[in-house]
Protein backbone atom coordinates (compact mmCIF):
# COMPACT_ATOMS: atom_id res chain seq x y z
CA UNK A 1 0.00 0.00 0.00
CA UNK A 2 2.59 2.63 0.80
CA UNK A 3 4.46 1.94 -2.36
CA UNK A 4 1.23 2.63 -3.95
CA UNK A 5 0.31 5.81 -2.16
CA UNK A 6 4.41 7.01 -3.29
CA UNK A 7 3.46 6.49 -6.63
CA UNK A 8 0.17 8.29 -6.60
CA UNK A 9 1.75 10.95 -4.89
CA UNK A 10 4.86 11.19 -7.71
CA UNK A 11 2.06 11.05 -10.43
CA UNK A 12 0.17 13.92 -9.34
CA UNK A 13 3.25 16.15 -8.41
CA UNK A 14 4.29 15.30 -11.84
CA UNK A 15 1.50 16.15 -13.62
CA UNK A 16 1.06 19.56 -11.54
CA UNK A 17 3.92 20.69 -12.51
CA UNK A 18 3.78 20.02 -15.95
CA UNK A 19 0.65 21.73 -16.02
CA UNK A 20 2.54 24.87 -14.10
CA UNK A 21 5.55 24.46 -16.78
CA UNK A 22 2.73 24.18 -19.89
CA UNK A 23 0.59 27.56 -18.72
CA UNK A 24 4.26 29.75 -18.75
CA UNK A 25 5.47 28.37 -22.21
CA UNK A 26 2.12 28.35 -23.53
CA UNK A 27 1.38 31.97 -22.70
CA UNK A 28 4.86 32.65 -24.85
CA UNK A 29 4.45 30.25 -27.85
CA UNK A 30 0.37 30.71 -28.11
CA UNK A 31 0.54 30.34 -31.96
CA UNK A 32 1.34 26.70 -33.75
CA UNK A 33 2.56 28.14 -36.87
CA UNK A 34 5.16 30.63 -35.29
CA UNK A 35 8.95 29.60 -34.36
CA UNK A 36 9.37 27.41 -31.36
CA UNK A 37 11.31 25.98 -28.66
CA UNK A 38 12.01 22.46 -26.93
CA UNK A 39 11.88 22.47 -23.12
CA UNK A 40 13.78 20.36 -20.75
CA UNK A 41 13.64 20.44 -17.38
CA UNK A 42 15.36 17.94 -15.35
CA UNK A 43 15.83 16.92 -11.65
CA UNK A 44 18.90 15.04 -10.36
CA UNK A 45 19.80 14.04 -13.77
CA UNK A 46 16.06 12.58 -14.86
CA UNK A 47 14.28 14.58 -17.26
CA UNK A 48 10.91 15.75 -15.44
CA UNK A 49 9.16 17.95 -18.32
CA UNK A 50 10.25 17.30 -22.13
CA UNK A 51 8.17 19.14 -24.74
CA UNK A 52 8.51 21.37 -28.05
CA UNK A 53 6.49 23.93 -29.47
CA UNK A 54 5.76 25.80 -32.33
CA UNK A 55 7.50 24.73 -35.68
CA UNK A 56 11.02 23.63 -36.95
CA UNK A 57 10.72 24.90 -40.60
CA UNK A 58 7.32 27.53 -40.82
CA UNK A 59 8.03 27.55 -44.99
CA UNK A 60 7.49 23.38 -44.89
CA UNK A 61 5.00 23.50 -42.22
CA UNK A 62 6.92 21.41 -40.08
CA UNK A 63 6.53 21.15 -36.52
CA UNK A 64 9.25 21.58 -33.61
CA UNK A 65 10.20 17.96 -31.86
CA UNK A 66 11.67 17.29 -29.01
CA UNK A 67 14.18 15.13 -30.84
CA UNK A 68 15.18 17.88 -33.22
CA UNK A 69 18.91 18.73 -32.74
CA UNK A 70 20.05 22.02 -32.54
CA UNK A 71 23.99 23.64 -33.27
CA UNK A 72 24.68 26.14 -31.01
CA UNK A 73 27.13 28.46 -31.96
Amino acid sequence: MLIIALLIVQITQSQTLETQIDSVLLAVFKASDEPGAVFLVAKDGKPMYRKAFGKSNIELDVNMKPENIFQIG
